[in-house]
């Protein structure tokens, strides 16, 4: 499948040219899968069913390339316009997730028989093709034109973080962005506290270390900072900044955020906490409200942290218990 003129100059690296090297390793994979299918409807050969499986295996790599687009390029996208193809985008990318997971179910229970799997992954096979027509004639193309070169260099920085689908990217695209007097700035501009000073760069490598999720939410309920966490809780990026609190939560959450936060306003109370059991974590949420001297509101500070160690701790254990004599 050909992209548009300009997304095929793009320079190798560039982050929608790692979307398009991704689609086209998606593509061989499909016909892959094809092609085995076929084999194992005239041989129920069980090498072939664990090169199925080996393929499959790698076709799940395809959450990674979907989530990079959900989380780096289309809240960028909303902001600057483009709501309709990207609603039928994400309709279309759950069916195929849920697709995915029935599959897993079969392989998990060995029942792998060439019908049942061809009839779960023929839809995804139509489907698939459909999505990287669309990403390439409507969505890259847009963001191509929306964005500027800092987002795309923040779109690159951010993208290792979600991984990707079956390519390793190149690197050279995004070490020639980053301007050498942006980086000099950036890790040796001394920020000044009540308490100390310390250069930027070093501020934020300490944030990476404290093993808590920390976000500010102004006073105008627009998420304004969060912490630069080495393992995050719950993922947020710089898109996310700047924009309204509500769109940062799943919706099931977002009534319970909106009472906290007018509770905070009107001063009648200043703190919330509340815990849940997450992927197996105990997961301790605290929000607690900024006021200046006088005590106008200025915003609301939410931290979250993975207590699940913390809740089997017992007894004690001193400074130098680890140490021999």
């Amino acid at each position: 499948m050909l992209a548009s003129s300009k997304l095929a100059k793009l320079p190798s690296g560039h982050p929608l040219h790692t979307f398009m090297q991704e689609n086209r390793a998606i593509e061989a994979l499909l016909e892959q899968f094809k092609f085995i299918l076929k084999q194992i409807k005239q041989n129920q050969d069980e090498a072939l069913k664990l090169e199925l499986r080996a393929k499959y295996n790698l076709l799940l790599d395809i959450k990674k390339h979907y989530l990079r687009q959900e989380e780096l390029l289309f809240p960028l996208l909303q902001e600057r316009g483009m709501h309709k193809p990207l609603s039928l985008w994400r309709t279309n990318i759950d069916n195929i997730r849920g697709r995915l997971l029935r599959i897993e179910e079969l392989f998990s229970a060995n029942l792998i028989f060439p019908q049942s799997i061809e009839n779960k992954i023929k839809p995804i096979l139509q489907t698939i093709p459909w999505i990287i027509k669309k990403e390439e004639t409507e969505i890259f193309p847009a963001a191509l034109e929306k964005f500027s070169e800092d987002d795309w260099f923040r779109i690159a920085s951010l993208s290792d973080g979600f991984g990707y689908c079956i390519i390793v990217p190149d690197r050279d695209w995004q070490k020639s962005s980053i301007s050498p007097k942006y980086k000099e700035i950036e890790h040796s501009q001394m920020i000044s506290f009540s308490t100390g000073r310390m250069p930027q760069g070093l501020f934020e490598r300490i944030m990476e270390y404290i093993p808590l999720q920390i976000s500010f939410i102004d006073a105008e309920d627009k998420l304004v900072y969060f912490s630069p966490t080495k393992v995050p809780i719950f993922r947020r990026t710089l898109a996310n900044l700047g924009r309204d609190v509500y769109h940062c939560h799943p919706p099931k959450s977002i009534n319970h955020v909106n009472r906290i936060l007018k509770d905070f306003k009107t001063n009648k109370r200043d703190e919330e906490e509340f815990w849940i059991n997450h992927q197996g974590r105990f997961i301790y949420f605290q929000y607690h409200a900024v006021r200046d001297e006088k005590g106008a509101y200025l915003g609301t500070l939410e931290r979250i942290q993975d207590a699940t160690r913390l809740r089997e701790i017992q007894g004690e254990k001193r400074l130098l218990s680890n140490f021999k004599k």
